[in-house]
């Protein structure tokens, strides 16, 4: 700052003379409390001497320091109130450490009333943003302030001292003339902030009576002194920040970060770390927000209690959050709680309470998500130092967990594959070589066998998908020499080399695989017709072939069979109509290696809730005008139990008609159960059928009994 060094100490040499001049209080509006301090009333005594000493900005005129300090002895020597008295002699050490109004500087009388109370209460005042001041350091630092030179730490001084005589309400004239005494012994942001804002507030309170300024004209102030590389203004402007409810004057997490970097941290005093830090973790979230937090919590240990007091919100939060992170499966779970956390670890935690089920890339990609910068920062050294103890104690759990022969390969590849994991754990590889090869896993076997368990544990969701899989497993196991001859598809399997064989097992699991996956184990006849050109193609062949017969003849819901009767074969298909209980039922009559449709109707499969027999009933239909016409009226009706190894039957409406057992088998043949392990619906209905096509022959077109 630019100043003319003869004003400022014609200045200073006003304020001195003025401070000298001796006011006159006005005390006609305190008779009574003058007679009754006149009779020994100690209360009266403090008011009197208060209005003779006045307050540090109000007008020279009223103040008159030599009745304020006679009646604040008389407090300080005759109370029994040790309050009061604690309270006059401390009022005499601010009287006598300023002088003027009626009396001298008198250091010696100061020091003696601040030494006799100094035991009796506590002078310290502790701030947010800011250095501390404790009244006991006072004369310390005075005679450290006499000191001439361009030591930063009598510089230092001379500012703590001015902040004693301003912020201890002693005398504003003589902190003004400390400041000044910094100034002009070289530029100094921080006294040059600190004199204009005493002034300023000066002639605020000369003005209005107030005591502070508006927050518009503080945060000019502040971002003026900013600029100019004041360290009070800097966290002063941080802290306001922290506290206004005004978005203009609010800084975002990025702007406190990008001022708190213009700050030397390093160089700070512990009080002063802590103070930035604390405000700088109000304005964070997430991770930087917990990291700073620590470094609130660290600063504040090496500090009594009295100067954390302004922190303990900061240091209460971060003791929560600290107790929940003790252990890496503390940590990951604050991760999934904590919303400004996540992402931070993704981790099943169910899944890691249960050693991931012996699966090692879960692990792996937890081993990665550990090594990024945030967890180290966020953890500190020693927590982390913890977490990787307890990771590679989980590594040995998820290895004893893995049972499988592909989770076991699946661990050996990784360990081969990762330095961390082989140096940690050379034992652990031969015991999954054993633990392999107590399983029939060998070199010459290792290889199909893994690619075998990776094709079950695939799920394909499209058969372009399928196709791409199966193309790369073909030319994975499928020899790259040119020179090598191509094997004749008629060569004897004992001649094929082990390759070979591997090769086209793991084509057919996987071919079998994408067809179950996609189309399922029992699809409706809408599905298979809907996939029936692609399970077709040749390169689903022969597994495609097979499926689709399977699905149109032998699955769950489209099924079909056969029973010969004296010389005629019949054949029937029996379909699930789509979102209901009934099935459609066709039945074809082969004479002469001719096919002719016998029957066309319905059939219904129904469990019994009291006896849990399986009920079929097939509906009576009949051949007329190029049509079958159905009537359910009419119905051969089965009753399928499950302890029983026949059927029982019976015939409603005109179904009875149709009888005929002159079929050419024993006379229990037709209502023996097909299969009478298999207690289901399709068993029940094939049953059904086939006795139906024995007994109710004559219901069939075209008989030829």
């Amino acid at each position: 700052m630019k100043i003319n060094l003869l004003f400022l100490f014609t200045l200073l040499f006003c304020f001195s003379a003025l401070a000298q001049k001796k006011g006159k209080p006005d005390l006609k509006p305190y008779k009574d409390e003058m007679k009754r301090a006149k009779k020994g009333d100690v209360q009266a005594m403090m008011k009197i001497a208060d209005v003779c000493k006045g307050e540090m900005m109000q007008i020279d005129e009223i103040k008159d320091y030599k009745k304020a300090v006679e009646w604040y002895t008389k407090v300080a020597n005759q109370s029994a109130n040790t309050q009061l008295q604690t309270l006059a002699k401390y009022r005499l050490f601010q009287l006598y450490a300023s002088g003027g109004y009626g009396i001298g500087q008198d250091m010696n009388q100061a020091k003696t009333n601040l030494e006799q109370i100094l035991p009796l209460t506590d002078l310290k005042m502790i701030y947010d943003d800011k250095p501390n001041l404790d009244l006991k350091d006072f004369f310390e630092i005075y005679l450290k302030a006499q000191e001439s030179g361009s030591d930063p730490k009598v510089i230092e001084a001379k500012i703590q001292l001015a902040r004693y005589y301003f912020e201890y309400e002693i005398n504003y004239n003589i902190a003004l003339q400390w400041l000044a005494k910094v100034i002009v012994a070289g530029e100094n942001a921080d006294a040059s902030y600190l004199e204009e804002k005493w002034r300023t507030l000066f002639s605020v309170y000369r003005y209005s009576g107030e005591k502070e300024m508006t927050k518009n004209r503080l945060f000019d102030l502040l971002q003026k002194y900013i600029e100019k590389n004041s360290l009070f203004a800097k966290v002063e402007r941080l802290a306001e920040s922290g506290k206004t409810s005004l978005p203009n004057y609010r800084y975002t997490a990025q702007v406190a970060n990008q001022l708190v970097e213009t700050i030397n941290t390093s160089a700070l005093s512990p009080e002063m770390r802590l103070k930035v830090y604390y405000w700088l973790q109000k304005h964070e979230k997430g991770i930087p927000h917990y990291v700073t937090l620590r470094k609130v919590a660290i600063g504040a240990g090496g500090l009594d209690s009295a100067t954390t007091v302004f922190c303990k919100d900061a240091l209460d939060e971060f003791k929560t959050f600290i107790g929940k992170i003790q252990t890496l499966e503390g940590f990951m779970q604050a991760s999934n709680e904590y919303p400004s956390l996540k992402g931070l670890i993704n981790t099943n935690i169910e899944l890691y309470k249960v050693h991931f089920e012996g699966n090692i890339y879960p692990v792996i990609a937890l081993y990665k998500e550990l090594q990024k910068s945030d967890v180290k920062e966020l953890a500190g050294e020693i927590l982390y130092s913890k977490y990787i103890k307890q990771f590679m104690t989980k590594v040995t759990q998820v290895i004893d967990a893995a049972e499988s022969p592909r989770k076991l390969l699946d661990i050996q590849k990784e360990l081969d594959a990762n330095a961390w994991l082989k140096a940690e754990y050379v034992l652990q590889q031969e015991k999954i070589t054993k633990r392999l090869e107590s399983m029939g896993i060998d070199s010459t076997n290792k290889e199909f066998l893994y690619e075998m368990a990776t094709v079950e544990e695939t799920k394909f969701k499209t058969f372009e998908q399928g196709r791409y899989y199966l193309s790369n497993l073909e030319k994975k196991f499928t020899p790259t020499d040119k020179g090598k001859k191509k094997i004749p598809t008629n060569t004897p399997l004992s001649n094929i080399p082990n390759k070979e064989l591997m090769k086209n097992r793991l084509l057919t699991l996987t071919r079998n695989k994408i067809i179950t996956d996609i189309v399922g184990e029992t699809p409706n006849r809408e599905q298979i017709q809907r996939h029936r050109q692609t399970l077709l193609e040749t390169w689903l062949q022969p597994e495609g072939m097979s499926k689709y017969f399977y699905y149109t003849s032998d699955s769950k819901f489209w099924f079909s069979g056969d029973i010969k009767r004296h010389n005629v074969l019949y054949f029937y298909e029996v379909v699930r109509v789509t979102g209901s209980d009934t099935y459609t039922l066709i039945i074809k009559s082969v004479v002469n290696d001719n096919s002719y449709l016998a029957f066309s109707s319905t059939l219904k499969a129904n469990p019994n809730p009291q006896t849990g027999a399986i009920n079929v009933n097939i509906f009576n239909a009949k051949y007329k005008g190029y049509q079958w016409l159905r009537n359910e009226g009419e119905s051969f009706r089965v009753t399928y139990d499950k302890d029983s190894p026949t059927i029982t039957y019976e015939t409603t409406g005109a179904m009875s008609q149709y009888e005929d057992k002159n079929h050419g088998y024993n006379s229990d043949f037709p209502l023996k159960k097909i299969n009478a392990r298999d207690f289901s619906e399709k068993s029940a209905i094939k049953t059904a059928v086939q006795a139906f096509i024995l007994l109710y022959n004559r219901a069939l077109l075209n008989n030829y009994n």
